[in-house]
């Protein structure tokens, strides 16, 4: 998936996710796993966050990810997101991150578990 940052990410299935050209390394299974956990809160974000906006931030990522956040959203304005991750927060960029929603599940979300079922990506 091609796709400008400052997107909101529309999410039916893994191959949604693993075709994000920004997710790199583990982050599809990441952003995967955080949606089947949390994704139909409606007060959840999961997002690409680009590492020099995390640099001034004080929330985490998850799983030891350079990018990828998964937190409470305390406030939303038109051009910026308040995440809470823990006990931190820090306002985030609309325009510069990468929003992951999930629409309409069946069930959670099927996550490849090693190479041969990273090759079946079109379930």
């Amino acid at each position: 998936m091609k796709g400008n940052i400052g997107a909101t990410i529309t999410v039916e299935s893994y191959a949604d996710v693993a075709a994000d050209r920004h997710l790199h390394d583990d982050d599809p299974q990441t952003v995967a796993r955080e949606l089947n956990e949390h994704g139909l809160k409606p007060d959840w974000i999961i997002a690409w966050v680009p590492g020099w906006v995390l640099e001034d931030k004080s929330i985490g990522t998850v799983d030891g990810s350079a990018h990828i956040i998964s937190g409470r959203v305390d406030e939303e304005r038109e051009k910026a997101i308040c995440v809470v991750v823990g006990r931190a927060e820090s306002w985030l960029p609309k325009s510069q991150i990468r929003i992951y929603r999930r629409v309409d599940p069946d069930g959670p979300l099927w996550i490849p578990q090693g190479d041969r079922d990273a090759e079946e990506v079109d379930c």
